[in-house]
């Protein structure tokens, strides 16, 4: 094996072993929260949500759909805020395929928090 092919394979490795957590925080450095508006947020996604979710009447405890009350309490847990709207994007994840990346709206529209799952979680 050449060495640029060995250095590929390590970068390749590397990359499927990151956890959860660093992949969410990547998400939260590259879409801040707190510094982008919902619009910008929008924006930079590249049109609408895959999929969004609104805060049910009896709380997101009560919620079971995708994923998102689980999601959305940990989000309130990480921020402080009492997360509203929750919207999911299907982004590219190179070089290993897609990803979905959640961000959290708080009553006021305003992001609050985000996080990473693989597209095949």
């Amino acid at each position: 094996m050449s060495r640029a092919s060995a250095l590929t394979l390590a970068l390749l490795i590397a990359g499927c072993v990151t956890s959860q957590e660093d992949r969410r925080k990547w998400v939260v450095e590259h879409y801040p929260p707190g510094q982008l508006t919902h619009a910008q947020l929008r924006e930079r996604m590249r049109g609408e949500p895959e999929q969004q979710w609104d805060r049910p009447d009896a709380g997101w405890v009560s919620d079971g759909r995708a994923g998102a009350g689980d999601r959305a309490l940990a989000a309130e847990s990480r921020s402080g805020a009492q997360v509203q709207h929750v919207e999911r994007y299907l982004q590219p994840d190179p070089p290993f395929g897609l990803y979905l990346a959640w961000f959290f709206f708080d009553v006021d529209d305003r992001y609050v928090d985000a996080d990473y799952q693989w597209q095949s979680d």
